[in-house]
């Protein structure tokens, strides 16, 4: 798609940039960035934290890895689709950050669902539980949407299951190629693998509860 002879940087004039907001490999970006410089043209990656209602409301925020000047380029671009801009270094950082950042979400997202099944079979009531366990110091503040969606069973997507687990694939593919063990990660990828299989891809990423109350989970 990007250098193919058809591809659309052969396509760019010298010295446009390529803003890459996909969720990519840190390796595929660091190549890109190679690439597109031997074609004349300025690449940076800005991957977006942040789900369907951040989008709509343009408060994104956006992981850049780039040259500082690249990014004074078009940072009024980006601010206009989000509330924070944050430049953690040269090309290829920005999609390491994301990538540490969507494992913690799917790990987190997990963790609640795990303990709220578990919290149901010691007696509590799963009102109770949502009420209470995210909004305590040790979960991660994004579980409190989350929750809600468990409480009416209401999966509509914000961020596909699918996605999750293809973020989770590319962790474990970087991981590889650091050397770096990833057993939670791993097993969570799993864990994401399969509830895909079970027709729960295309359902938010929550939906992950809905697939361990099943018991289908491995």
């Amino acid at each position: 798609v990007a250098f193919s002879e058809e591809g659309f940087v052969s396509a760019m004039k010298k010295n446009a940039i390529w803003v890459d907001c996909s969720t990519v490999n840190p390796s595929f970006s660091r190549k890109s960035f190679l690439m597109a410089k031997e074609c004349g043209i300025r690449f940076m990656d800005a991957p977006v934290s942040g789900t369907k209602p951040n989008a709509e409301n343009a408060d994104l925020a956006f992981f850049v890895g780039a040259e500082k000047s690249v990014l004074d380029v078009v940072q009024s671009l980006l601010e206009g689709m989000g509330q924070k801009v944050m430049h953690v270094g040269e090309p290829g950082k920005g999609t390491a950050l994301k990538m540490l950042v969507n494992s913690l979400l799917a790990q987190s997202m997990l963790m609640l669902s795990e303990n709220i099944l578990l919290g149901e079979k010691l007696g509590f009531s799963k009102d109770f539980l949502l009420d209470t366990l995210p909004k305590m110091s040790v979960c991660a503040p994004f579980t409190q949407a989350k929750a809600e969606m468990i409480r009416k069973n209401d999966f509509e997507v914000q961020f596909p299951l699918e996605w999750m687990h293809k973020d989770l694939h590319l962790a474990a593919l970087t991981a590889y190629e650091e050397g770096q063990p990833l057993p939670l990660a791993n097993s969570a990828k799993e864990i994401y693998a399969a509830a895909k299989q079970d027709g729960l891809g295309r359902k938010d990423f929550s939906a992950i509860y809905q697939f361990m109350k099943n018991g289908t989970s491995p």
